[in-house]
């Protein structure tokens, strides 16, 4: 039995065009190859093909809702547009375009400038200038006490050109690096190194006096202690006894008063400081002094 087919009678008067394809999808195959795909286009005779151009030039012309571009080069971005056009001839605009970037076969550049800024007794803030590789997904951190032993500490994504550090060491020097990793996983070389020490935390107030100015008052002076961060405020505390002392007072500068005290009566006094991060300082040396005997 002979087999038959029918073709599609075609006005030359048709000229109602394919519908647009839609839904363009996709990716990198290789370095030099891309895969695109698309919804087919509807058309009132039938649809008889395709046409793929890139970067706005027309490549090639395919029967299928898939094309594989080839002869590409590494790292680089193609812009795709599909047009359908049916058996009267007729061409339907073309589809939205849809961006791919080929694998890249090698590294990708360093980033560079990176600077490490001390932010408190704990903390260290990185930021560099990003990689040059459009492939570029992500940065590895990497951190040591040393320049010679470095461990990675962190990844960021590619949009990312900064890094917060925590729960440091106060008062140590750290060093810092970065390098740059690809969609390929290609990993660049390291940027040049960069250090900060983090800030020292408060030390003790030193040259702490206490003196009676009356049979009810004694006056507590004290010098600031060392301290990487600005002090906020000091805590004085008082006592009966060197071993008894209480938090009393909080001041944000010396000297303090001590009123309605009993005459004849001695009370012991110790300051603690307290940076802008909520670092509390060690003790003082612990001074006394006894209030005036009533007249």
């Amino acid at each position: 039995m002979a087999l038959s087919y029918h073709s599609a009678i075609v006005s030359p008067a048709d000229t109602t065009p394919p519908s647009i394809p839609a839904n363009l999808a996709g990716g990198a195959a290789s370095s030099s190859t891309a895969d695109v795909t698309w919804y087919a286009s509807t058309d009132n005779v039938g649809v008889a093909g395709y046409s793929i151009l890139r970067n706005g030039v027309k490549i090639a012309t395919t029967a299928q809702t898939q094309f594989q571009d080839s002869g590409l080069a590494g790292a680089t971005i193609y812009s795709y547009m599909v047009r359908a056009f049916d058996l009267a001839g007729n061409v339907s605009p073309p589809s939205a375009s849809f961006d791919i970037t080929t694998q890249d076969t090698g590294p990708p550049s360093p980033p560079s400038n990176l600077a490490a800024a001390a932010i408190s007794c704990q903390q260290i803030d990185l930021t560099w200038s990003a990689s040059t590789d459009i492939n570029v997904r992500s940065y590895s951190l990497f951190r040591g006490t040393s320049p010679t032993a470095l461990s990675q500490i962190g990844i960021t994504s590619s949009t990312n050109t900064s890094f917060s550090n925590y729960a440091l060491n106060p008062a140590t020097k750290y060093y810092y690096g970065v390098q740059a990793v690809n969609n390929s996983g290609n990993v660049s070389a390291m940027t040049p190194l960069a250090s900060a020490a983090t800030m020292a935390l408060p030390s003790a107030p030193v040259k702490v006096t206490a003196k009676a100015s009356s049979a009810t008052q004694i006056v507590v002076n004290w010098t600031a202690g060392r301290s990487g961060m600005p002090i906020l405020f000091y805590q004085i505390y008082r006592g009966s006894t060197p071993t008894g002392l209480k938090l009393w007072a909080t001041r944000t500068a010396a000297p303090y008063t001590d009123v309605s005290l009993t005459p004849d009566s001695t009370y012991y006094y110790a300051v603690q400081e307290t940076d802008s991060g909520g670092n509390i300082s060690p003790m003082s040396a612990t001074v006394s002094a006894t209030t005036l005997a009533p007249p």
